[in-house]
């Protein structure tokens, strides 16, 4: 398994955060060793159980699905044990696993994003 499949796998493990990540860094030696570890070592990372099932017995088609998609879009996640990972974002107690980060070209639309008087309005070009 590869290190980005193992992203994939935190990305869709309900309820997994940064912190939990950080905890295998810290239990087990690696951050990503929880996607597959023993469920015993699971438990001693306090998971919720959303997450221990899908950490358990991952759905590969999503993952393979999403591997694909990602591949296709351009898009790449940024894992919170990256030196890419945003330091104010790994502030806060529920910063997440991992997140996309959308490249402009990959969107769908050409969005254009003007700022007026500190308000941010998103405008849709078709």
């Amino acid at each position: 398994m590869d290190t980005l499949e193992r992203w994939l796998i935190c990305a869709r493990a309900p309820g997994l955060l940064a912190r939990h990540v950080e905890a295998s860094a810290d239990r087990l030696g690696d951050p990503l060793a929880l996607t597959e570890a023993r469920a015993s070592a699971l438990a001693e990372l306090d998971l919720p159980e959303a997450a221990l099932r899908w950490l358990r017995s991952p759905d590969r088609g999503q993952v393979d699905a999403d591997r694909r998609w990602l591949e296709r879009s351009g898009v790449r996640l940024i894992g919170c044990s990256g030196s890419d990972f945003p330091p104010l974002l790994a502030t806060i107690e529920d910063a997440p696993a991992c997140f996309p980060n959308f490249p402009l070209l990959a969107l769908p639309r050409v969005i254009s994003v003007l700022s007026v008087l500190r308000w941010i309005i998103i405008v849709s070009i078709e």
